[in-house]
């Protein structure tokens, strides 16, 4: 129990001992002790089974007694912040539909959490992946996620942290926890109100754990910060700001994410056009250019080849490029890109789905 104090379990059995022991005021001491600790560190108050046993011994219940059967409903108690009776939380959206490259950055990143291994428990391996939109950073995390599951078997926690605000308000810190811990299996009454008592409650909760935390989307360093287990977990994450404080005071290993390189940039848009491409390699080169080598500008062209069979791939192409030379700021074109990820992920709350005109209009700046 000293490991572990504020495990609600524990305690309800040692002062289910001590009173069949005849020990009843030490049990009570035991009841007092835990309710101001619980109060301390976390901001709440004992559980249900916790409080009924505590009001049992003061009444003297006759079940209480040696072979008086069990003092409350034999069910599992859920302990606060230890691992809470649930199924691990595997909560890794799906890996994006054709991956290519980023192969020495995955195996960089691997090694460097690898290197970390041997020191678990003592500081906690992040990584941080930064670059402008469009280029990936989801979709290369993720990759690495999936990558490096069999050193995380208690689970994977997935917070998508709004940071780029197009989702609405970026969460805070908060609400980023209130989410893990909902997920961790606290319920809502149990809850800590202030930042502090949930950042504790979740470390405890995730304390001896494997677990692997993603934060997609991140606005800030002190966003992450409180985020950040101890020990045995291991944090990706993603942003389009440099963390460098985050490197220098918590060990972040920081990776900036660029445009593909033209032989993947092809492999990836010929490999989700739906065969347009095959052959023409002149249209496939023209159209790596026109997307700049994002992966997200890549999918786009490659859908719209996919989804327009009966146009020529000359007019497809050329209606690309046209568009393109009409988009004179590349604000424009990060603009028309942020809403198409919006639209096309289904993420837009307030803002209705233009129409299809619009798209295709959007479509055609995002490529510039």
């Amino acid at each position: 129990m000293s490991e572990e104090p504020l495990r609600e379990k524990l305690r309800w059995l040692l002062m289910l001992t001590l009173y069949r022991s005849g020990r009843q005021a030490h049990a009570l001491a035991v009841y007092t002790e835990t309710r101001r600790l619980l109060n301390r560190e976390l901001g709440i108050e004992p559980g249900a089974e916790l409080r009924s046993l505590h009001q049992q011994i003061l009444a003297g219940h006759p079940r209480l007694g040696r072979g008086g059967g069990p003092a409350v409903p034999p069910r599992p108690l859920r302990p606060v912040s230890a691992a809470p009776d649930l199924s691990r939380p595997v909560q890794l959206p799906p890996l994006a539909r054709g991956f290519v490259g980023r192969t020495k950055e995955l195996d960089q990143l691997a090694d460097l959490l690898d290197d970390e291994r041997g020191g678990y428990g003592a500081s906690t391996p992040i990584a941080v992946v930064d670059g402008p939109p469009g280029v990936g950073k989801t979709a290369f995390v993720l990759e690495l996620a999936h990558r490096l599951l069999d050193r995380f078997p208690d689970g994977q926690l997935y917070v998508d942290l709004c940071g780029t605000g197009r989702q609405g308000r970026p969460l805070t810190a908060s609400d980023a926890l209130e989410q893990l811990l909902a997920s961790l299996g606290v319920e809502r009454s149990r809850m800590p109100a202030d930042v502090a008592g949930r950042t504790t409650l979740y470390r405890s909760l995730l304390h001896g754990r494997r677990m692997l935390v993603v934060l997609d989307e991140a606005l800030g360093a002190d966003q992450l910060r409180p985020l950040i287990p101890r020990g045995s977990s291991c944090v990706l994450a993603t942003s389009r700001q440099r963390f460098s404080g985050l490197a220098a005071r918590d060990g972040a290993h920081v990776l900036t994410m660029g445009p593909l390189a033209d032989h993947d940039a092809a492999t990836l848009l010929t490999s989700l056009c739906g065969g347009r491409l095959r052959g023409q390699e002149t249209a496939a080169v023209r159209l790596v250019r026109l997307c700049g080598g994002l992966p997200l500008a890549l999918r786009i062209a490659a859908e719209e080849l996919a989804a327009n069979p009966a146009v020529p791939l000359s007019a497809l192409v050329e209606g690309f490029a046209a568009a393109c030379a009409e988009r004179e700021s590349p604000r424009h074109r990060e603009a028309a890109l942020i809403r198409l990820v919006e639209w096309e992920a289904g993420t837009g709350r307030e803002t209705p789905a233009p129409p299809s005109r619009e798209r295709a209009g959007l479509r055609t700046a995002a490529l510039r």
